[in-house]
């Protein structure tokens, strides 16, 4: 990857929402998380008095990314995690415009076996999942996670998962904890690779191997005289900490075994992007392509540390609105970046949204507009053309807003659902950033009532005095005061507030954030539907898929 940033650029100020499934949502329909989804709700979830929006993800009537592109004659594809609905066909990738697909619907699953894994948390309370041992569902397995759309079928991507000898889980830990390792452990609970500590098993496939794989046959044998777009987004880096021993052994170096696990899944993901690239160029397909990369939320720092992310030097972590929480590693590059641009970084804003338009640019897209969304009534796409900036057509950033998404739950204490996983919580809009120009700087207003995530973490981190970063929340910046304002440009780390002093800024940050709420797109999505999503399993023959007709 450090390869591709030198021949392109580093998007240095790049926000997406600040956690995965929000951000995915946002990606794949051009708009901002508070326009399509600011819940990181269970694929599961259904609201059956709404046929339009009572699902998680996308709304049932939004046009997809890879439709639009479709506008331009692209042959479409997509593999990894998608995250973004599983309720009805009209959720999956194909359901969204992709001519092919390899993937799974939940936040996580198991990297060797594709099993649904509650990585997330230990507390089902806070963060719920389905478990179909309460339902009809009577297979002797936990439901599979794997789908795929190719050559006219759609469905279980069976003879693609594993066998009982590619399981990780020690035979005391009992699901839904599968995996999810405990915050005072050593890392003995949640296993990296089967065979642990001892040799891998031998004939275990790693998931994103199969990804990989997938890709790379895309590539094969496509037809390098058609215009291609295909969305790769790998499961790492995710819980469950799971990584091939191979790549794990490269980094027996560093002590702790939570970042351990960490850095040889970045590692096994650059070696990944690397062969994606030789291809690329083998097939004389790379200098007519534009490779875009982002993360989907910043670095997760709760459970003790046991994801393995480190943020420094900024505030906060996943879960949070904090810098920690929403800008991350971003880079453009590929053949198309123009000489004069490469190794370059830029510091306006762009947000993960504004590819659609992008894509559409590069594409000589020009009608970029969700007429079917028009139709249903639902928001409109906002995502902004930031070709022209990356090509160097123009100085500065087209992107001088971004609103930041979050929700207000009746269920929890001031409102605060870190995760936005209850079915009655609603959109709010959290914060805003905003660029006024190069003499006034560039501008953060924060106005919720609780925020996790609240601290910092040092150079080395996760380590031996680690702690719970989701039990450090800050409430100082709501509705009892004027919020918490900082000036990113010379505050990058979030440690001045400055809404005392700058009242004026407040206030104007504070109408634009008001006006930003008052847009705001909010259905409910429903209860887990454990019933119907488990019958649809069963009928699967244990794989997870669309459970509404």
């Amino acid at each position: 990857m450090d390869q591709l940033i030198k021949d392109g650029i580093n998007l240095n100020r790049h926000y997406t929402h600040k956690y995965c499934s929000p951000t995915r949502s946002a990606i794949q329909s051009g708009r901002n998380p508070i326009h399509v989804n600011v819940q990181n709700v269970d694929p599961t979830a259904y609201n059956a008095n709404d046929p339009v929006a009572g699902f998680s993800g996308i709304a049932r009537n939004m046009t997809g990314l890879a439709e639009m592109m479709k506008r331009g004659g692209y042959k479409t594809h997509f593999a990894g995690k998608w995250d973004a609905g599983m309720a009805t066909f009209d959720h999956t990738p194909h359901g969204r415009g992709y001519d092919s697909s390899l993937h799974y619907f939940h936040h996580m699953n198991d990297y060797w076996q594709a099993y649904y894994v509650h990585g997330n948390s230990r507390d089902l309370e806070e963060y719920p999942a389905v478990d179909c041992s309460g339902t009809s569902y009577s297979l002797h397995t936990i439901p599979i996670d794997l789908w795929l759309a190719k050559d006219g079928y759609e469905g279980p991507a069976k003879g693609l998962n594993w066998t009982g000898s590619c399981a990780t889980e020690p035979a005391n830990v009992s699901y839904p904890y599968w995996n999810v390792c405990p915050d005072d452990g050593d890392g003995s609970e949640c296993p990296p690779y089967p065979g642990f500590p001892g040799e891998q098993v031998d004939g275990c496939i790693y998931e994103d191997a199969l990804f990989l794989q997938f890709v790379t046959d895309v590539i094969n044998k496509h037809d390098p005289s058609e215009p291609l777009f295909l969305f790769w987004a790998p499961h790492i880096v995710h819980t469950p900490l799971q990584v091939p021993k191979s790549h794990l052994d490269r980094f027996q170096h560093v002590a702790d075994w939570r970042r351990r696990r960490y850095l040889a899944m970045v590692n096994y993901l650059d070696e990944a992007i690397g062969q994606v690239v030789d291809l690329l160029k083998s097939r004389h397909m790379y200098n007519d392509t534009l490779i875009a990369f982002s993360s989907d939320n910043g670095g997760p720092v709760y459970q003790n540390g046991t994801s393995g992310a480190n943020n420094y030097p900024l505030r906060g972590g996943k879960a949070s609105n904090w810098e920690g929480g929403v800008r991350v590693n971003a880079w453009a590059s590929g053949g198309l970046i123009p000489e004069s641009m490469r190794s370059r970084s830029l510091s306006g804003l762009s947000t993960a949204w504004d590819w659609w338009a992008t894509f559409a640019a590069v594409g000589g897209i020009e009608d970029i507009a969700d007429h079917k969304a028009a139709a249903a009534g639902l928001p409109p796409i906002d995502s902004v053309n930031l070709w022209p900036y990356w090509n160097g057509s123009v100085g500065q950033s087209p992107r001088k807003l971004i609103p930041l998404g979050s929700c207000v739950s009746k269920g929890h204490v001031k409102g605060y659902d870190q995760w936005c996983t209850n079915s009655d919580d609603k959109t709010t809009v959290g914060g805003v950033i905003v660029d006024m120009g190069s003499e006034q700087g560039l501008w953060k207003l924060i106005r919720e009532e609780e925020i996790g995530m609240n601290g910092w973490q040092g150079v080395s981190f996760p380590n031996s005095t680690t702690s719970r970063f989701e039990f450090y929340r800050d409430s100082s910046c709501g509705s009892d005061g004027p919020g918490c304002l900082f000036k990113l440009d010379e505050d990058p780390t979030e440690h001045n507030n400055l809404a005392e002093t700058k009242p004026d800024v407040v206030e104007v940050l504070a109408k634009i954030l008001d006006e930003a709420q008052t847009t705001v797109f909010s259905p409910s999505r429903g209860k887990l539907d454990a019933e119907l999503s488990c019958a649809a399993a069963q009928k699967y023959g244990g794989y997870w898929g669309p459970f509404v007709e």
